[in-house]
């Protein structure tokens, strides 16, 4: 009997395809928002225009998370993702905005200083940046200096 109830709880808590890995992520039909700012040598770009696909902005500094598809679901849902989809480009190395202004670590701003990238989620440094998934309330700093 303890072999079926382990049986039974491993097949629903991994779903008919691998759930488990992306739980905490976002899913299709979910729709979740996180706020965003983005500053260049110290100073706060506009708010990228509307943007399409799963994780876009309406051009107000907000982030919607509604994927529609497993392409952009769980840890699809990424930041990179969402800087494809406004015609940008992001790594953990690298921005290229919408505008097709490219800045690379160790690129200088124009005080003279180096600049690197740095994405704070909710005040608090992240190392992945271009594989984060943003979460339902996140609060978003991306910064280049």
């Amino acid at each position: 009997m303890l072999v079926v109830t382990l049986l039974l709880w491993f097949f629903l808590s991994v779903g008919s395809e691998g759930e488990a890995q992306d739980a905490g992520y976002p899913q299709v039909g979910d729709h979740w928002h996180a706020d965003y700012s983005i500053y260049i040598c110290g100073a706060l770009e506009l708010d990228y225009p509307y943007s399409e696909g799963g994780i876009h902005t309406h051009g107000e500094g907000r982030l919607h998370i509604h994927p529609s598809h497993s392409g952009e679901a769980g840890s699809n849902a990424t930041m990179a993702r969402f800087f494809a989809g406004t015609g940008g480009r992001l790594t953990d190395t690298m921005i290229e905005a919408p505008d097709g202004q490219v800045l690379n670590n160790g690129d200088n701003c124009p005080d003279g200083r180096m600049g690197n990238i740095l994405l704070k989620v909710n005040g608090i440094p992240e190392r992945a940046i271009a594989s984060y998934v943003p979460r339902d309330n996140d609060i978003l700093e991306l910064r280049f200096e």
